[in-house]
């Protein structure tokens, strides 16, 4: 049987090489083309950690420009500096990326609000995954020291509660949300 087209794509198969996942170039590419983000959430955004290499290069040289344009931070100031860093060309699949995927509100087209409220969401949905994947990774270590203490029956405990971090995973992996009136700065109407 062939692997299905989203597990071809993984990180998990093609390895951190690859495209980036997809909820890492929505947080990237809004910060990009919305930099007002980076003042009003810097906070947040100046601590994303992405698991993909490409974006982990990019993050420091993007909030470098920005910190070092200041007031004179815009999208296109940033764009270009991008580029003459090298990056035009993980913008350009970035972008390509979450347009094939039809999240608009992480184009520069997306007015300010929008983009603020998908990028709110997408690091909410970002922040779950890493704290399920850093219980998952410490639950697999107990697994490993039960069976190594041959306790069986923490072992099941520790079985099933990994089992409910792995159907988490899966449920925020298929969650969309949908906000009602979102996108209507934008354009965008329901329906």
């Amino acid at each position: 049987t062939l692997a299905s087209q989203s597990l071809s794509g993984s990180g998990m198969v093609k390895g951190h090489h690859s495209q980036p996942a997809l909820r890492e170039s929505v947080l990237a590419l809004t910060v990009a083309n919305h930099p007002g983000l980076l003042l009003s959430e810097y906070d947040e955004v100046s601590t994303i950690l992405y698991d993909n290499r490409e974006l982990q290069r990019l993050w420091p040289v993007l909030l470098g420009t920005a910190a070092a344009l200041g007031p004179k931070l815009s999208r296109e100031l940033l764009m270009e500096e991008l580029e003459r860093q090298g990056f035009a060309s993980l913008i350009a699949s970035l972008e390509q990326q979450v347009r094939n995927a039809r999240l608009w509100t992480a184009t520069a087209e997306a007015a300010e609000e929008d983009a603020r409220d998908g990028y709110l969401q997408t690091m909410a949905l970002h922040k779950r995954t890493k704290a399920l994947s850093r219980q998952k990774v410490e639950l697999e270590r107990e697994i490993a020291e039960a069976t190594e203490a041959g306790d069986e029956t923490r072992m099941m405990q520790l079985m099933l509660a990994l089992q409910e971090v792995h159907q988490e995973g899966l449920r925020l992996e298929n969650q969309e949300a949908i906000i009602e009136g979102f996108g209507v700065m934008s354009g965008r109407v329901k329906g």
